[in-house]
């Protein structure tokens, strides 16, 4: 299930802003394809055409259907130093196969969009983290229709995406919304 949204694009008024739960829509969603690419201030001018402001999506991988299978989640963080990177680079499918596992792999804000902070009220920043946090609690809410096991989430990240974890590991934000942590190569602490 490619490019799922969990929540409204990060866009106009909601630029520098926190993530909301992503509105209801109505009809079928398809999930065939992975989303726009995340802009980028490192991508290249070739790449440019295929990214966007609205990034929040997710991809979610199963080895089958069944709302009564509850099995383990691994919810992937992509690295990239804050600056670049994608949802998509994870091969989730073949970690759900593999491992029995549901996978969910997403897109993040990264950059200044994703972490500028003008230390008031104007923009306080770490939207990034923000938007990873929106994705804990959607899976909380969500991942039961896709066999996953909400009660069995484990984070795995490398460089940012570790780095975003281990911040995870210490923040009232997240408590309870993750029960273990694979950190490759990146630390906050």
């Amino acid at each position: 299930f490619l490019g799922i949204p969990y929540a409204d694009p990060p866009t106009g008024e909601l630029r520098f802003r926190p993530p909301k739960p992503k509105s209801s829509w109505k009809g079928v969603l398809s999930t065939k394809e992975f989303a726009q690419k995340v802009l980028s201030p490192f991508a290249l001018p070739q790449d440019q055409d295929d990214t966007s402001e609205d990034c929040l999506y997710l991809n979610v991988y199963t080895p089958r259907i069944s709302k009564d299978a509850m099995l383990p989640v691994v919810i992937y963080i992509h690295g990239g130093t804050f600056s670049l990177g994608m949802g998509s680079v994870f091969d989730g499918a073949r970690i759900a196969v593999r491992e029995n596992v549901v996978a969910v792999s997403f897109n993040y804000r990264l950059g200044a969009l994703g972490f500028l902070s003008t230390r008031d009220d104007a923009a306080p920043g770490n939207y990034g983290l923000l938007d990873q946090v929106a994705v804990l609690q959607w899976v909380r809410t969500n991942i039961a229709k896709f066999g996953g096991n909400p009660k069995k989430v484990t984070l795995w990240g490398e460089e940012a995406g570790a780095t975003s974890i281990s911040l995870h590991m210490v923040s009232p934000l997240t408590k309870d919304l993750f029960h273990n942590a694979i950190i490759h190569s990146g630390y906050a602490l």
